[in-house]
């Protein structure tokens, strides 16, 4: 039987794309871009997987650092991540 430290761990926090649109103002691909950076993908890997330019990536994330007020991708995350909902694997 898992300890409860272990099932903690199989925890996963899942971004609402809708709840960042709403809160923030932001584009539904400006909030699918802040939930894949708090997922901790990479922007240059979420160009290759949406087919885009790392610099297209690049310019989005400038749109979304101005409109949630942060500055990094670490900061981004943080605050992303306050409005997520558990997701048990």
């Amino acid at each position: 039987m898992p300890s409860m430290y272990q099932v903690h761990l199989r925890k996963r926090l899942q971004p609402d794309p809708a709840t960042l649109m709403r809160v923030f103002g932001l584009t539904y691909c400006e909030a699918r871009l802040a939930c894949a950076i708090a997922n901790g993908i990479a922007p240059e890997q979420i160009a290759q997987e949406l087919g885009r330019s790392s610099e297209t990536v690049r310019n989005q994330l400038k749109g979304v650092f101005g409109k949630t007020d942060t500055h990094r991708q670490s900061e981004l995350a943080a605050l992303v991540l306050q409005f997520a909902y558990q997701e048990v694997a």
